[in-house]
């Protein structure tokens, strides 16, 4: 039998022990829970290192979308996926469906150029907006990020650094197409009348003015905005918002001489100051001094028409194209609307338009200028009015029976390129029956279907000389007969046609009359002609780098007024939020 101190000694043990177990164990417990709560925060941490990654990919995404809009809709799977490695994980987005899918990622949507909505991730895109989908990861661990961003087509009707004012009779409102005028603003279906708005950056106390009558009402289906005050008439009516001492609409500003063509091969000179019958601009026309069409207005065929001076026309303009003035732009007689007639007006000096009524007179595009004066009188105008001079006062609006109509459309303005023919001529011998040897000038002309995309490098966004060779110009020649063949109606036949040296031999059509100018095939292309083209192309590069954006078909250049606002201001974060 034990003694009642081994009993104590027994018990004592069994305490302690029992309490050094539970030290123990707890001991454990302390460091599993050291341990979770390490890797509770090592998750953390990583996860949110992935989310950091994801939204350095996105930002990536919109840099690139503020040099190139149509990121993402062009181009291989290469050209549309954006990869980056970090140091503490790496991210990555597509626009391409396909690498999407190989991913397991969803696929990003650019819809920056779309007038309409489109399906996108878990959600409808609107128009004018681009949807990034960026996967970051790190350690392991993957955030997916969505980013929307979104960019309005050019919201004025009318803008102005300086001053607007209107007598009466103003209509502002906006259309998503701007065909459905075709009968008439007064025959719009109501469920087609947007918005229009107008907007003065000066700070003036008399801003915007919209005076109005009984007789001459006006309308503004949008927002009225000024950075100074805002006055209404009786007979003034503004649906949207009155907006005074606002900020400034941010407005665009443009140098005309950065669309000076002088010195490309292949400009006509307009060698006249005046003209007494219509002015037909096809190609590219350029004219040093003032330039007066004293009646049957201008006509554009994708024209594009340059004046180092002040030019004014009679008989109003039709057709495609784009003009530039150094000087003040006066159009008298606007033409009737049309959906083929689309034009921008750039002037660096004061510019005027003057109808014959609302209903008669018309004109649709942009019209822009630097000047201290803009007037519209008795006209519809289809697309902006944009005053954008930065001196004194600003640019001063005065409307007097004006109805004048936003529309996306009217204002995206994307022009081919500014290379057209350039001036080569060459001496040919041909031998004709019963005169001999003559000796002829020819003129090359370029394929119609060249397209000077082929000259273009787009890793370096530019139009490269390098790529003219004799196989990718390969021009055509007209014969300007001037000989006696053609002063005697002799319907010759041409048995030999050559060239110089330097040309080598030209395939033609043996049967081929020399009455009338004809067409020929080349065989070999002229190594001065080459260089001719070379020259061109330098000059045009130049051109298109001032006035490029990126995304329209390669070597176009745009007049869209969003293509001059600063980056800052194109692009605007609608959503950042982080799906998974």
């Amino acid at each position: 039998m034990k003694s009642r101190g081994e009993a104590c000694r027994g018990i004592g043990l069994v305490t302690t022990l029992g309490f050094t177990g539970a030290i123990v164990l707890l001991a454990f417990v302390c460091v599993a829970a050291c341990f979770a709560q390490l890797t509770i925060s090592t998750r953390g941490q990583r996860m949110a290192e992935a989310e950091l990654t994801a939204d350095a990919v996105a930002q990536l995404a919109g840099a690139r979308l503020l040099t190139d809009p149509a990121f993402g809709n062009h181009g291989a799977a290469v050209d549309k996926t954006l990869e980056i490695t970090l140091p503490q994980g790496s991210a990555r987005l597509t626009f391409d469906a396909d690498q999407a899918l190989r991913w397991g990622i969803p696929v990003s949507r650019n819809n920056l150029a779309g007038l309409d909505s489109l399906p996108g991730y878990a959600r409808t895109l609107p128009a004018y907006s681009v949807q990034l989908l960026a996967q970051g990861q790190s350690g392991g661990r993957t955030r997916l990020l969505e980013v929307i961003l979104n960019q309005p087509p050019f919201k004025w009707a009318i803008a102005s650094t300086g001053q607007v004012h209107s007598t009466g009779g103003l209509q502002v409102l906006g259309v998503k197409d701007f065909g459905t005028l075709i009968n008439g603003i007064e025959n719009l279906p109501p469920e087609q009348i947007l918005p229009g708005h107008l907007v003065s950056d000066s700070s003036d106390g008399q801003a915007l003015h919209l005076d109005s009558s009984v007789s001459a009402p006006t309308l503004v289906t949008g927002d009225a905005q000024s950075m100074g005050g805002v006055n209404l008439g009786a007979s003034t009516t503004v649906r949207g918002q009155v907006k005074q001492h606002a900020e400034s609409a941010k407005l665009p500003e443009v140098v005309v001489e950065n669309y000076d063509p002088a010195g490309v091969a292949g400009v006509q000179t307009i060698s006249q100051s005046t003209l007494s019958s219509t002015l037909n601009v096809s190609g590219i026309s350029r004219r040093t001094g003032s330039l007066t069409v004293n009646q049957g207005g201008l006509a554009l065929d994708e024209g594009y028409l340059y004046v180092d001076g002040d030019l004014e026309i009679y008989g109003g303009l039709s057709g495609k194209g784009a003009i530039f003035s150094t000087g003040d732009v006066k159009v008298h007689g606007l033409s009737q609307f049309a959906t083929s007639n689309l034009q921008a007006i750039v002037a660096k000096g004061n510019l005027e338009l003057d109808g014959s009524g609302p209903g008669a007179s018309s004109f649709q595009g942009l019209l822009m200028s630097g000047g201290g004066q803009l007037k519209a009188r008795q006209v519809t105008l289809v697309g902006s009015f944009v005053g954008t001079s930065r001196n004194g006062q600003g640019s001063n609006i005065d409307l007097d029976q004006v109805k004048l109509v936003a529309s996306p459309q009217a204002i995206h303005l994307d022009f081919p390129n500014l290379l057209m023919q350039p001036q080569h001529t060459k001496h040919v011998q041909v031998m004709l029956p019963g005169h001999g040897l003559q000796t002829h000038d020819v003129t090359p002309i370029l394929d119609p279907h060249l397209d000077i995309s082929r000259f273009y490098d787009p890793v370096a966004d530019r139009l490269d000389p390098a790529l003219v060779t004799s196989t990718s110009l390969k021009p055509q020649y007209r014969v300007y007969d001037g000989s006696v063949a053609k002063d005697e109606g002799v319907a010759a036949m041409l048995t030999g046609f050559y060239t110089t040296a330097d040309d080598g031999p030209l395939s033609i059509d043996p049967n081929v009359s020399t009455s009338h100018p004809q067409m020929l095939d080349s065989g070999a292309v002229s190594a001065s002609l080459i260089a001719s083209y070379k020259e061109a192309l330098i000059k045009a590069d130049a051109i298109y780098q001032q006035a490029r954006q990126r995304g329209l078909p390669k070597g176009h250049f745009s007049l869209d007024p969003n293509t001059f606002l600063q980056s800052s201001d194109k692009l605007r974060r609608l959503l950042w939020r982080v799906v998974e």
